[in-house]
Order: structure tokens, then sequence, then C-alpha cells
């Protein structure tokens, strides 16, 4: 028999409950509220902290519920998505019903290396490779790590560097006059094109850090890391095409000012495409390789079937899932 659990939906227009669901579970700057809300200005559907408690076990994960023909949920950008305490592998039915009371459709759960699946009754796939580094406060230990390339560029870079910001108030106007035609350049993919809105609370907010490189009084490149308690994520780089070779650097710098913050684990996540030279740009720094864990659920056949019919998609479970909801230019 299984256990009694509550579930409950909080809307992000509810921070202080959301911030009180979390209390006791994993410390990570992709739950905070302040995150989400920010992320939120770039989303037309809403965002809400999804929660779960039994006797054995707590589960809480943003989700963004995806409305249209059908309802899918699935998770934000971040590294850290879905935080737990105790195990309960009861979960995935509690789950399963409590999303067919709501007409979900399907479920999109990216999930962090550790999180430990089969404790909640799940059965998750390798999803993409990304970089995770260990801070330091010994510079030698740092540096020590990195491939000898990476090394040789840091060490030029820091014997002429630019100036360097810190002010938001500076980076904040900079980067929403060159952001869109940033993506346009680089043809970043859909989930990157956040809105002036979300840089700007974002920047404002409590869990951000942002980095700049100026040359003669002007912004080349900024670099924005979110981080809460000992862990940090790599959030988002913009540069000049002439301030690309400053990525480096600014990642150095701000490594060593996250590790004053408290910061321990830095997330500096993968590339576009596996193996890209994106990916191996970071993994020179010499952090741990990991792969995330997806999961894919489907809570109505029929409803998840006729909407892969009407887009003329597989019903398969491969690449985006759900497949009738990729995003043009994905």
């Amino acid at each position: 028999m299984g256990t009694i659990a509550s579930h409950q939906l909080i809307p992000i227009s509810e921070p202080e409950r959301w911030q009180a669901a979390l209390r006791g579970l994993q410390d990570a700057p992709s739950l905070k509220w302040s995150y989400v809300d920010a992320l939120q200005q770039s989303l037309a559907d809403p965002v809400q902290l999804y929660c779960y408690s039994s006797a054995t076990g707590r589960l809480a994960v943003p989700l963004v519920l995806r409305r249209g023909d059908t309802t899918d949920v699935a998770t934000l950008y971040g590294s850290l998505l879905v935080a737990t305490q105790g195990r309960d592998p009861d979960f995935a039915v509690a789950f399963r019903d409590f999303a067919q009371s709501q007409n979900w459709t399907t479920a999109y759960l990216a999930c962090a290396p550790d999180f430990q699946s089969a404790q909640w009754g799940l059965e998750a796939q390798t999803g993409s490779a990304s970089v995770s580094l260990k801070l330091s406060s010994d510079e030698a230990i740092l540096l020590a790590n990195m491939q000898a390339s990476a090394r040789y560029e840091l060490r030029r870079w820091l014997a002429e560097p630019p100036a360097i910001c810190t002010d938001v108030t500076v980076i904040r106007p900079w980067l929403t006059d060159v952001f869109p035609a940033f993506l346009q350049r680089v043809g970043a993919a859909p989930v990157y094109h956040f809105s002036e809105a979300t840089l700007a609370r974002l920047l404002g907010s409590d869990t951000c850090f942002a980095i700049a490189a100026v040359v003669s009084g002007n912004v080349e490149a900024t670099s924005l890391f979110v981080y809460s308690g000992e862990t940090a994520d790599y959030f988002l780089n913009v540069s000049h095409e002439t301030g690309r070779h400053h990525s480096r650097g600014l990642i150095w710098l701000a490594m060593r000012t996250l590790h004053s913050l408290g910061v321990r684990q830095l997330n500096l996540g993968g590339g576009v495409r596996a193996g890209d030279s994106l990916f191996s740009f970071k993994q020179r720094f010499g952090g741990e390789v990991v792969s995330m864990q997806t999961i894919k659920l489907v809570f109505d056949s029929k409803s998840y079937e006729a909407a892969c019919g009407r887009a003329g998609c597989s019903a398969d479970h491969k690449g985006y899932f759900p497949p009738y909801l990729i995003p043009a230019g994905a």
C-alpha cells in the first residue's frame, strides 16, 4: 500500500510560499524564486512550483505549463532542477495520478547527474553532457587542473588584461543593446532568447553575478553567473565579435569571486551539440564531465498520439519531447 501523499502547485505570484516550500531541500540558483521569476518574463506560459510530500520523501521542481491543444509540463533552464529530500518509490504513480487530475498530457524533467531516479520510481535516460568545476581558494590548484593550452591563453590574457566591471548599472544597458544582434550573429537556439525583462530582473536579483571586460571605456564582453549556497551556474556570455577572447578570463575571475561568496561548485554547462567547440572550450578548464538525466512521461496516451498525428511527427520518445512542441529553429 502506497504512502499518503500531498501535491501542491505554487504560482510564481506567491514568492513567500515558493521559498518556504524549498526549505530543507537542496539549494541551487535554478530553484530560487527570483531566478524563476526572471525566466518567467521570457515565457508566454505560466511557471509554477510543483511540490510533493509523503511520509518518506519530499520533492520540488519548477515547471512551465505549456498550454495549447494539450497541456505539457517541463523543467526550465538550469543545472539542478529537481530538489529532493529522502526517497519515495511510490512517487511515480502518485505523480501520474496527480498529472491526470490536472489534464496534463506529458512531462519532461531534466535532472542533475546525481539525481537518484530509481528512489522515486522513475526511469531516466542519459541527457546532454556538461562540465562541472570544483572551486578552490588555491589558484595553483585551479591552474593545474586546466589543460595546458587553456593555461597558456589565460596567462596571455592576464598579462594585458582589460578593465573589469561588475557594476550592473553599466552592464545592463550594454547587454540590452547588443543582445538581439548577438543572438542573431551566433545563431542561438530559442532557449537562449531571453527578453529584456528577463535580463533586467536577473541582473537586479540576489542570485546573479555579472562581470564585464571594458576596453577604451567600452564594454566588449560580459558573463553572467547565477548562484545560491555552494552552487553556481554559468548562465550566459555575450560579446562583440572583437571581444570573444575575453570569455576565458572572465570565467577565471568569476571563479575567484564566486568562491569568496561561498560557492564550491560551478556548472559551466555543455555545448550546443555534443563535442562541439563550445564544449571543448569549457572542458579545457579541467572540470569533471557529467551527464544530465532526462525523464519523459506520457500521462494521456490518446491525446499524445493525436497531437503527434496532427503535427505529423513520430510518437517515439527519441529527441525533443514532446515532439509536437519542437520550436522552430531547434
